[in-house]
């Protein structure tokens, strides 16, 4: 395994040869903490400032939701002279948002579908949500 480092925090990253993104040409930081990958992306994307200069990718073999001290995942960014200060800012601070990315009908069904798995659906509220599900 080839090792990649975060030069500005001595984070050593290990990957398999020749398995690195942007041929190994970009920054990494190890995630060691469950995080929602799109949230985490766009919110390094804002933090960077230029959406059009910069690649972000979080690569984990775990879930994201799972990432951990002892799995952690790698977050590459490119080109090298993105701001790791910022990054590292950004995935220290990030929360993930179980709602984030989901529409008012997507929360709404989550919703129903919870209770529906409680046995606290009423007969109007299973309606709607058969209704929600079928699309109509």
């Amino acid at each position: 395994m080839a090792e990649l480092k975060d030069t500005e925090g001595g984070v050593l990253v290990p990957h398999p040869a020749g398995n690195a993104p942007f041929e190994g040409e970009g920054k990494t930081l190890a995630v060691t903490k469950p995080v929602n990958a799109a949230q985490l992306l766009e919110e390094v994307y804002d933090r960077l400032g230029d959406h059009q200069k910069y690649n972000v990718v979080l690569a984990s073999e775990r879930d994201p939701g799972e990432l951990s001290e002892e799995h952690p995942g790698t977050l590459h960014v490119h080109p090298a002279d993105a701001d790791m200060r910022k990054v590292r800012g950004v995935v220290e601070s990030h929360v993930p948002d179980p709602d984030w990315g989901l529409d008012e009908d997507a929360r709404e069904i989550r919703d129903l579908k919870a209770k529906l798995a409680q046995g606290d659906l009423d007969q109007q509220q299973m309606n709607v949500l058969l209704r929600r599900l079928v699309g109509a």
